[in-house]
């Protein structure tokens, strides 16, 4: 076996532990070969004991082999999100889930950072209810930022709308046009974000805070969710005790803003 199949052959290995199960396709792409090439690399991991073929697809042993769809959806994030290694590589979401949310999979820095971003296959079969308690579950045992693939356009402009009124930051996007550039920006455009709020000299860190987002009381990540969506920066008021955090609109207008029982003015 040549050098470069030995790798092809790796490579493939460590797709189908992570994700379970890969079409000809989807390996060719992560293999940079034919599809042709690929089935063969694919055929050798079946002699070998290491994959199963199965309903036109490579399945590793151990993955049930049941709901052949969303896995397929899980391993197009997998192949489109690789070219972000190795400083961010998948790991499946049996490792370092929270029993009470468990996400399709998780993107990891591996530069020291210990941040994480959770991935969603989304095929357009849970309805708003199920996705709210999902987001619920999501802010409570994790918080962070999530990327999600759903089946096309109308179906991301719902669930980004569901995330935002949830208070999580997410990457919603069709599965066919998910990138790792697109992923890029989005990591590195939440990171300026919060680089630039946590640098401001007028927010120690020792003070407790509230947040506003067009002078309305929300929580602390809906306010983030919309600092990084919109790319404004915060205003920090400081008050007795503890400070209020601002960000949203500009606008001329006073906003009334009720804290605790009080209804104090901002400009």
């Amino acid at each position: 076996m040549s050098p470069r199949a030995g790798l092809e052959l790796e490579t493939l290995q460590r797709a189908l532990t992570a994700v379970g199960r890969l079409t000809a396709g989807q390996a060719a792409v992560l293999s940079g070969s034919t599809p042709q090439a690929a089935g063969l690399r694919l055929r050798r991991l079946v002699e070998d004991g290491e994959a199963l073929a199965y309903a036109g697809a490579y399945w590793h042993p151990r993955c049930p082999r049941r709901g052949s769809r969303h896995r397929e959806m899980v391993a197009e994030m997998y192949v489109r999100l690789a070219p972000l290694a190795p400083p961010w590589r998948f790991e499946p979401a049996s490792y370092g889930s929270d029993a009470s949310y468990r996400p399709d999979g998780w993107l990891v820095s591996t530069e020291g950072r210990h941040d994480r971003i959770a991935l969603e296959a989304d095929r357009g079969t849970e309805r708003r209810g199920a996705w709210n308690d999902k987001l619920a579950r999501f802010l409570q045992a994790h918080g962070g930022r999530m990327v999600v693939a759903v089946p096309d356009a109308d179906r991301a402009r719902r669930v980004e709308a569901w995330a935002q009124e949830a208070g999580v930051s997410a990457l919603v996007m069709p599965a066919t046009a998910l990138t790792a550039e697109a992923v890029l920006a989005f990591i590195n455009n939440a990171s300026t974000a919060a680089q630039k709020t946590a640098s401001r000299p007028d927010a120690p860190a020792e003070r407790d805070r509230a947040f506003a987002v067009n002078g309305v009381p929300v929580p602390p990540a809906r306010f983030f969710a919309e600092l990084i969506r919109t790319g404004r920066p915060a205003g920090v008021e400081r008050r007795a005790g503890y400070d209020v955090w601002h960000t949203g609109t500009p606008s001329k207008k006073r906003a009334a803003v009720r804290w605790r029982g009080r209804r104090d003015r901002i400009r």
